[in-house]
């Protein structure tokens, strides 16, 4: 199972993630490049919903090991970069640095592009502006 699966999910973080985080942080050299890519990209959803969700505040205790780990994490958001497959990833990648560079309203838009759209009045399905559909960011 997913470790992120047990602290964060659906944009709600757990209680259990600001203790694992910084653990978690320290091991992510030891993984693969796809699978290192896929942890920062969580890491940046989870710092993006953690100052999304004033509720979810980091306990006092935790604070200086979580915040030094997400700052830590930042130089594999940058590398993540480099890791990219495809328009998507990239994407995604541009979120986890700005999520993790304290820029969360442009990570939220990056991580949400996918969602930039409404009804057809005519045909009813979900469309896209054509910019964005034509982009293959989504």
């Amino acid at each position: 199972k997913n470790i992120f699966d047990l602290i964060w999910h659906q944009n709600t973080i757990e209680s259990t993630c600001f203790a694992v985080i910084p653990h978690f942080v320290g091991e992510i050299e030891k993984l693969s490049e796809s699978r290192k890519f896929e942890c920062v990209i969580d890491l940046g959803f989870i710092e993006s919903a953690r100052k999304e969700w004033p509720d979810e505040k980091v306990p006092s205790q935790l604070l200086a090991s979580y915040s030094e780990a997400m700052a830590y994490s930042r130089r594999y958001a940058i590398e993540s970069l480099e890791l990219a497959s495809d328009k998507i990833e990239f994407r995604y990648a541009l979120g986890a640095v700005g999520s993790l560079y304290g820029h969360g309203p442009l990570a939220d838009f990056l991580f949400n592009l996918d969602c930039i759209g409404d009804e057809c009045p005519k045909c009813e399905e979900f469309v896209y502006p054509s910019e964005i559909q034509e982009s293959d960011y989504i």
